[in-house]
């Protein structure tokens, strides 16, 4: 039984490490997971099942209420929840974490439309300032409220470019627009 047990908690951190990818969401992914966990529990006794189910609903909603705090996602947190309690069979369970997981692809997309927005407010601010000596990474992040790494990896994955050669590259442009005139 310590097996079965092992084999759980396998299938949960493949299935954790799939809804936490820094990527992108792949919501088949996270679901072909979701079906592999399930298979190694679906012959468990009722109270050892519904044990695993319950832990891991806690795991992934604590996975979601850490990366939001908007009332929203918390009314559709506790949709999940009661959907989960109600739960009389396997298709329900599966209908409710489907429901769980969608709400993460959402988010995860909601998520990468801000980060878009923000490196295109970021790009503007650096085209406007970039005359200034001081304009250098760790200045941005301390202005936008943004760790220096966070924010290097976030403008890289958006622009495909690192800060530093964004801004050399507009200021050799604005050099060589000198030089013409």
């Amino acid at each position: 039984q310590s097996t079965d047990y092992e084999r759980f908690r396998k299938k949960k951190q493949e299935l954790l490490e799939a809804v936490l990818q820094p990527d992108v969401f792949d919501l088949q992914e996270v679901k072909k997971r979701y079906h592999r966990l399930m298979d190694t529990i679906v012959y468990f006794c009722y109270e050892d099942f519904t044990s695993c189910i319950i832990d891991l609903a806690l795991e992934l909603t604590g996975i979601l209420e850490n990366h939001t705090r908007k009332h929203r996602t918390q009314l559709q947190l506790t949709n999940f929840n009661t959907m989960i309690r109600q739960s009389e069979t396997i298709h329900q369970i599966d209908s409710a974490f489907y429901f769980l997981f969608s709400l993460m692809g959402t988010l995860s997309v909601l998520s990468e439309k801000k980060a878009s927005a923000k490196v295109a407010e970021i790009k503007k601010y650096i085209e406007e300032h970039y005359m200034e000596q001081s304009l250098s990474v760790n200045s941005l992040a301390e202005r936008y409220k943004i760790s220096p790494s966070y924010l290097g990896q976030m403008f890289s994955e958006h622009s495909h470019f690192t800060i530093t050669n964004y801004i050399s590259n507009i200021r050799i442009e604005h050099s060589k627009k000198l030089l013409k005139e």
